[in-house]
């Protein structure tokens, strides 16, 4: 749906004020216009902002700026930022969401389907389409990087199924601080890998292997020297394998992504 004429913006506006007044608390809410459906996110209330902050702090530290938290304690600038980094992906050619609206605090948003890190963990989905899925996703987050940008946390909750092919999403979490831009980019790579690992269950190693390949088949660079970064980070992988990897799925999944590099990428 193309929003062309200054009547039918303001038709969408103001339907849109009448569902925001309807869902004044609720971060994430969407309704039909028009026979489609809309998405409309609000402004971020971000919790524990000290945490994040020593997170941050902590990381630069101790030389892991890698692995910081990307999330802007700013949530209105935050969305803002998203809003305009959509509008100018769409127009590089890269798998994003059409923005319909935006407004003080607010974002509305085309449909694009179904979360991937939903479809992946089910029993129910073939792991063909899964293969499919997980490589349409690779091929956007490579078409990124070519242009020499990166996503700030491009998991697979962050990535979405139209049935023909992956959109990217939530563009929020882009705060990197000091980080060139290959570091940013290895970032997305490790926290796409470490993604699959989380949430694709019994599936996980053979998807993993798969998606890297069609990464590296378009982006060789970046996932040569992303097997080669993470492969090294010695210290951080035998302090997972012994104290901390049976804690949590994230940490397993953080464990088993450095090993997946550590092995070159082919998870053996």
């Amino acid at each position: 749906m193309r929003i062309n004429e200054a009547g039918e913006m303001r038709d969408l506006n103001i339907r849109i004020g009448e569902e925001l007044k309807k869902h004044p608390e609720k971060r994430i809410f969407w309704f039909i216009y028009e026979g489609r459906k809309i998405w409309v996110k609000q402004t971020e209330s971000v919790r524990n902002e000290r945490w994040l902050r020593f997170a941050r702090c902590a990381c630069l530290v101790l030389g892991l700026g890698i692995l910081q938290p990307g999330v802007n304690p700013n949530g209105k600038k935050a969305l803002h930022f998203e809003t305009g980094r959509l509008d100018r992906l769409a127009r590089r050619g890269v798998g994003v969401p059409e923005v319909y609206a935006s407004g003080d605090g607010w974002l509305a948003l085309a449909d694009c389907g179904a979360r991937v890190s939903e479809l992946v963990g089910r029993a129910d989905v073939p792991f063909s389409q899964k293969e499919e899925m997980l490589s349409s996703g690779a091929e956007d987050l490579a078409r990124l990087h070519a242009l020499g940008l990166h996503h700030g946390r491009p998991a697979l909750k962050d990535m979405m199924w139209d049935g023909t092919r992956v959109m990217l999403i939530d563009f929020e979490d882009g705060i990197l601080i000091g980080l060139p831009r290959e570091k940013r980019i290895l970032r997305d790579v490790l926290l796409f890998v470490q993604s699959i690992f989380k949430e694709a269950g019994a599936d996980a190693d053979r998807l993993a292997e798969t998606v890297f390949r069609v990464y590296a088949g378009r982006q060789p660079h970046y996932a040569a020297r992303a097997c080669t970064y993470f492969g090294r980070l010695d210290a951080l992988y035998l302090f997972l394998k012994i104290f901390l990897r049976h804690t949590g799925s994230d940490l397993e999944s953080v464990y088993r992504t450095l090993a997946f590099f550590r092995s070159g990428g082919d998870g053996r």
